[in-house]
């Protein structure tokens, strides 16, 4: 009896463990499913990854040379040939399965979900955008889908990639263009007259408007996402003439091939609307009605957030009623600029040195002098000449000028005031209240300047920036 109940419960024992090896098989066969999937997500993931990393590096690239095909062109021939340019550049980057057609046709049918509402313009692709100005362009990719290898186990053949990317159009250098013309004949000058009046006539470089127009441009406003600048291509010269001072012209300009090239004029392009058509044909403005433009431009400000270009930065003097910065330019002289140049205490040494200075000198200044208040460009002329009223020339190239010395309220017997930076003030003196009437510049030759500086050159390849947003 003993033994036959042994047998029994020998037998209840084994049936629970066959049970028991039958719960840990389905156990062990769901955390295979389970690890299975895992595995799956993590290798499709993986492959995933790895397109969309490939996906940012094309849309970047397309997008930095899209943009760059809408210079020299007007707003619908740039909008065409930056869409061109875009699906061509991600073709054979990606090089997608079928014909170029079908990756056209892919563009075609491509929408951006995401845009942002500021980008408003488009070609015949959604996912190929610009803002109003084309100052910024958004390249959104097409799905690219990466087959799964595991996911299909979970029912998911296919894997969605994209990317975006947002590219920046503007001028390179801090610096920035000013609206002053220099003419032909003063290409060898180092010291010139920007900006002059009726009077003084004698008070060289400034010698009266036989020197050309008084010196102003009239350049328009294209309108600058960055700058805060909206379009404003006729009217209100002397507003426009009074920030293109103070904060430096809003948009690229271009180069002319020769005197006689036919005309790519600002005032043409304006209203077209593209901000990187680089416009190389400028009009004088003779200056007569504009006022305090000059004094509100470097010193006055606009009034409506911009302040003037020389009464910024960390080093200023009182003059009049105004602040005017006091930095000279051998402050920006590097070691070898110091050697070549010796002791400079004042414009005319410095002037001097440049006028000596040959190729074999050397770079003579430091990078900082990009950045400094009184550094800027200005258009220098094909024409000998700037002629007389309100006439059109062709921009040669840019010369990088020092503002140098300011005169201010003048007449035929003098300046009440005239400074220079870091030197003793000279006029005949008088009451507080007085304008600057006049505005000289020590031309730089770009020899003398380091590379990143003369590589941002308006009107050269390195003149304009494109810049990624994302």
């Amino acid at each position: 009896m003993e033994r036959r109940l042994r047998r029994v419960a020998h037998v209840h024992v084994r049936a629970r463990a066959d049970r028991e090896d039958g719960a840990t098989l389905v156990v062990l066969s769901l955390a295979l499913i389970v690890l299975m999937g895992f595995a799956a997500f993590g290798v499709d993931a993986a492959a995933a990854l790895a397109q969309r990393r490939q996906n940012q590096g094309t849309v970047d690239t397309g997008d930095l040379a899209g943009a760059q095909f809408t210079a020299n062109r007007m707003f619908a021939a740039a909008v065409a040939a930056a869409e061109r340019e875009v699906i061509r550049i991600t073709y054979e980057s990606l090089e997608p399965e079928g014909a170029f057609t079908a990756w056209e046709d892919e563009w075609d049918d491509c929408t951006d979900p995401d845009r942002p509402a500021s980008f408003t313009v488009t070609g015949t692709s959604d996912c190929i955008s610009f803002t109003v100005n084309l100052e910024r362009m958004r390249v959104h990719l097409p799905d690219i889908d990466v087959e799964t290898s595991f996911g299909k186990v979970l029912g998911r053949d296919f894997i969605a990639t994209t990317a975006s990317a947002i590219v920046a159009t503007g001028q390179s250098s801090d610096a920035m263009i000013l609206p002053f013309g220099i003419p032909g004949n003063a290409a060898g000058d180092i010291h010139v007259c920007l900006k002059t009046g009726p009077d003084p006539a004698s008070i060289e470089p400034c010698d009266g408007p036989e020197s050309g127009n008084f010196g102003f441009l009239d350049i328009t406003e294209f309108g600058n996402i960055d700058l805060g600048s909206f379009m404003l291509c006729t009217g209100q010269t002397t507003s426009r003439l009074v920030r293109n001072i103070a904060r430096g012209v809003d948009h690229p300009i271009g180069t002319a091939p020769s005197a006689g090239a036919f005309a790519w004029h600002d005032r043409v392009l304006c209203p077209d609307g593209n901000l990187n058509s680089r416009p190389y044909t400028l009009e004088t403005e003779p200056g007569n009605g504009k006022g305090a433009a000059l004094d509100d431009g470097l010193v006055d400000g606009d009034g409506a957030g911009i302040p003037g270009r020389l009464n910024r930065g960390p080093n200023t003097i009182p003059i009049a009623d105004e602040r005017i910065d006091d930095t000279p330019l051998w402050d920006y002289l590097n070691a070898n600029g110091v050697a070549v140049c010796g002791s400079v205490d004042d414009h005319l040494e410095m002037i001097a040195c440049l006028e000596s200075w040959s190729s074999a000198d050397g770079v003579l200044f430091d990078e900082d002098i990009e950045g400094a208040i009184r550094f800027a460009w200005a258009p220098l002329f094909w024409d000998a000449t700037l002629g007389n009223g309100n006439t059109d020339h062709n921009v040669r190239r840019f010369s990088a000028v020092w503002l140098q010395t300011t005169f201010w309220e003048c007449n035929p017997g003098g300046c009440r005031r005239i400074h220079n930076p870091d030197e003793p003030p000279g006029g005949t003196g008088g009451n507080n209240g007085d304008d600057i009437d006049a505005v000289t510049a020590i031309q730089i030759p770009l020899g003398v300047l380091p590379e990143s500086v003369t590589m941002e050159t308006p009107g050269t390849p390195g003149g304009v920036a494109y810049t990624l947003f994302e």
